[in-house]
C-alpha cells in the first residue's frame, strides 16, 4: 500500500514528475520547475525539516525514495512533507 501511496501522491503533487512507471521499491522523481539541482535542496529540506532520508540519483539529476526496507513508513505523511519542503525551497531558494 505505501507503495502505491508515494506513486500517486507524487504525481498528484504540483512541481514533480515521476522518472519512469515504477514497478519496484524505489520511486525515483524530480523537481518540474526550476533548475534541476532543486531537487537536491527539497530532499536536504526533507532531512533538516522531516528526518526523511532519500537516494540521490545523477543522470538524470533526481531522488527516490527506498520504501520496501522501512518499518512505519507512512507514506502519505511523505507525500505531505515532500511538498511542504518543496514549498520551503521555493520560499528561500
Amino acid at each position: 500500500r505505501s507503495f502505491e501511496t508515494v506513486v500517486k501522491g507524487v504525481r498528484n503533487l504540483r512541481g514533480f514528475q515521476l522518472l519512469g512507471e515504477p514497478h519496484a521499491c524505489c520511486v525515483g522523481f524530480r523537481c518540474t520547475d526550476g533548475p534541476a539541482t532543486r531537487i537536491y535542496q527539497v530532499a536536504a529540506a526533507l532531512k533538516k525539516n522531516f528526518g526523511w532520508s532519500v537516494n540521490y540519483f545523477q543522470n538524470p539529476v533526481a531522488i527516490g525514495v527506498q520504501i520496501g526496507s522501512r518499518r512505519g513508513f507512512d507514506a502519505e505523511q511523505f507525500c505531505k512533507d515532500l511538498q511542504s519542503s518543496l514549498a520551503l525551497v521555493e520560499k528561500n531558494p
